[in-house]
């Protein structure tokens, strides 16, 4: 229970057992994982700012990933694979916007779930009961259609990606 919930308590975590199974050869032992592009502070990296960037607003909140399927059901989990199960508001808007829509493949959005309260909506997040989060907002960064996300790459550039998203 522990390995598929990815909480271990014992100071071993995917990245140990992968460096582990590469090192010895246990290749079929490999824990997939994904990271989430995550705010910098761009005073730091000020020689990387020449050229075409996107720049966003830094915002307080929780990351979560959706997948939207062809059926029009909606999946919202954390950044750590936890399924979120307090947003029933933010999966009708998803699925409300998918209405109507012939959707051909299944499709992952990357946003943030922000409140009117940060210490609020930490609380409230993984509550099984006394949920509260009608105010709760998702703002979206980047969309990959399902395959991309399993394959851990986009062929296609983030500019094409927002302007998708956009739409």
């Amino acid at each position: 229970r522990r390995i598929l919930i990815k909480d271990l308590r014992c100071g071993v975590s995917e990245k140990t057992i992968n460096n582990v199974a590469k090192k010895n050869n246990f290749l079929s032992y490999i824990i997939p994982v994904f990271s989430c592009q995550l705010a910098q502070d761009s005073d730091q990296h000020q020689k990387k700012l020449v050229g075409d960037k996107i720049l966003e607003v830094k915002l307080d909140g929780v990351r979560v990933i959706s997948i939207l399927y062809t059926n029009g059901e909606v999946d919202l989990f954390s950044r750590n694979g936890k399924e979120l199960r307090n947003f029933d508001n933010i999966k009708c808007q998803l699925k409300k916007t998918l209405e109507g829509k012939k959707i051909e493949e299944a499709f992952v959005i990357d946003g943030e779930v922000v409140s009117r309260n940060f210490q609020e909506l930490m609380k409230q997040i993984y509550r099984k009961d006394n949920i509260q989060n009608n105010d709760a907002e998702l703002f979206l960064f980047d969309k990959l259609s399902l395959n991309e996300f399993k394959d851990g790459k986009s062929e296609r550039n983030q500019l094409h990606r927002n302007q998708e998203l956009s739409q």
